[in-house]
């Protein structure tokens, strides 16, 4: 992901979010996960899923931590694999427990519904959802989705107060 436009004079560089999973009984399962930020080495996260001990271990900046995990626990990009699971078996409204920053999240998603969008890629039939947040945080976060590509995301979209951030898909190979 590239800053772009305005946000390039607040942000120069490059974030990369790498998931390493396994699909076992068709569950995704997370294995490894890694956030870097080109412009700020203290935000570099490593996370290790040990399944045998049901921990995670991460060492980001000066600050590691390790905690147990249950069963079913993501990373904050497989979740989204396993959204894209659960749709396609029929699920509407899912929810996910996420490993970040030593403490379990909760991500859980609604079914909001069918919607026609465009982007460079054209226009397509989508699927909108809504993240849906239990905390007193003014964010609303939505995705849109392709139910004939597996589901596949292709907009993202939080909102914070005024402030929108979009994210489009421009490429599909």
């Amino acid at each position: 992901m590239h800053a772009t436009g305005v946000a390039s004079f607040f942000k120069s560089g490059e974030i990369t979010e790498t998931s390493q999973w396994q699909l076992s009984n068709d569950l995704v399962v997370p294995l490894n996960y890694e956030y870097r930020d080109t412009d700020n080495d203290a935000r570099h996260a490593r996370l290790v899923f040990n399944w045998e001990t049901k921990t995670v271990t991460n060492d980001v900046g000066n600050k590691p931590w390790k905690m147990s995990i249950p069963n079913g626990v993501q990373d904050k990009f497989s979740y989204m694999l396993a959204l894209m699971q659960d749709l396609q078996h029929g699920k509407t409204n899912t929810e996910y427990k996420i490993a970040d920053g030593g403490r379990l999240k909760t991500y859980r998603f609604k079914t909001l519904h069918s919607e026609i969008i465009t982007t460079p890629l054209g226009e397509f039939n989508t699927i909108k959802l809504q993240r849906v947040r239990s905390d007193k945080k003014k964010r609303v976060t939505y995705l849109w989705v392709l139910p004939d590509r597996h589901y596949l995301p292709i907009k993202i979209e939080r909102h914070r107060g005024d402030n929108v951030s979009t994210m489009v898909i421009s490429e599909l190979k």
